[in-house]
């Protein structure tokens, strides 16, 4: 059973913009801050997903956290239950 195909691209071919990094780091990863960063106004600061911290004049990066990904898959699975279950309902009253 054929579930989905799908063209895969080179990953850099699929964003306008590609960052190569290192197979390991150590993290925090220091940023360099935007132009016109202000640690004051968080306007400044950038859009990331993840978590960043302004400590001793740098400017450091985490990669979102693991508890915040298992809410949105816990999130997800719930969701996607109430769905099936919506449909199971509207199936049996035709």
């Amino acid at each position: 059973m054929i579930l989905a195909c799908a063209t895969f691209l080179p990953v850099a071919a699929r964003y306008e913009e590609t960052i190569t990094a290192p197979r390991t780091v150590r993290l925090p990863v220091e940023l360099l801050p935007p132009d016109g960063f202000d640690p004051a106004r968080l306007e400044t600061w950038p859009s990331v997903a993840g978590r960043l911290e302004f400590f001793e004049g740098r400017l450091l990066y985490m990669p979102p956290c693991g508890d915040v990904q298992q809410d949105t898959v816990t999130d997800v699975v719930i969701s996607a239950e109430t769905l099936a279950e919506r449909a199971a309902t509207a199936a049996r009253r035709r």
